[in-house]
């Protein structure tokens, strides 16, 4: 006994469709206190719940976002040379919820130092 083609086909749509719905995303600027953009930041985030990490880095408009996420509470940090680091501690994301707002975040020029 075959199993017809339009029906393996159909199950693997359905797969991919449940698979879609089971993820979140997260988008977000970074920009410095004059709203001036920040490219080439990295930013990561990490859960403690599942040891899931990843990290990209923003692009010329100071975007990123993290696509495909699996729902739970996550750490996202801030790194930029010549930027203080800054991190955000539980950042909930849920399925089918999108992020009520782009996160929007101030890097701080870190201060030169002499001696």
């Amino acid at each position: 006994m075959s199993i017809p083609a339009s029906f393996l086909t159909s199950m693997l749509a359905a797969g991919a469709i449940l698979q879609a719905q089971s993820t979140s995303s997260l988008p977000g600027v970074i920009s410095d206190p004059q709203n001036a953009v920040i490219p080439e930041a990295i930013v990561s985030f990490s859960s403690a719940g599942t040891a899931a990490s990843r990290q990209v880095v923003t692009g010329n408009t100071g975007s990123y976002q993290f696509v495909q996420v699996a729902p739970g509470e996550y750490t996202l940090t801030v790194t930029k040379p010549g930027f203080t680091k800054a991190s955000r501690d539980h950042v909930v994301l849920q399925v089918n919820v999108p992020p009520r707002s782009t996160c929007k975040w101030r890097s701080e020029p870190r201060a030169n130092s002499s001696t």
